[in-house]
């Protein structure tokens, strides 16, 4: 079985978030975007799991607080760390922004949020 589509075509635009702006460079390039996508994943589980052991409500109400804390941490990202990174400030766009907002507070961190209560000691 072939793909029909390049690889690259599908990491391009995590390409050119990540600030390297190349279509075609191979598993070099398309790696570092990647990584950088499972880093701030692994961020923002390693700052709920210790955010609750200081607040035990967040594991008590997993599912309020990791609304909550969905919405935080996207506005953080857009707000503070995209513009201070290589990538800098981009315009708004509300719809990408709602989008993105909901999948963070409804998929994202509730699902961090649950697993932390269940696997934390």
């Amino acid at each position: 079985m072939q793909i029909a589509e390049s690889p690259d075509r599908f990491i391009y635009p995590l390409q050119v978030d990540a600030g390297t702006g190349h279509t075609r460079g191979g598993e070099r390039n398309s790696a570092t975007p990647e990584s950088l996508h499972y880093v701030v994943a692994l961020g923002a589980a390693g700052s709920d799991y210790w955010a609750s052991r200081f607040m035990p409500a967040m594991s008590g109400r997993a599912w309020t607080c990791g609304v909550i804390y969905g919405a935080l941490t996207h506005l953080f990202m857009n707000f503070v760390v995209i513009p201070l990174s290589a990538v800098g400030s981009r315009p708004f766009a509300p719809r990408s922004f709602m989008a993105f907002l909901a999948v963070s507070m409804v998929v994202a961190e509730p699902s961090i949020s649950l697993t932390v209560r269940r696997l934390a000691p």
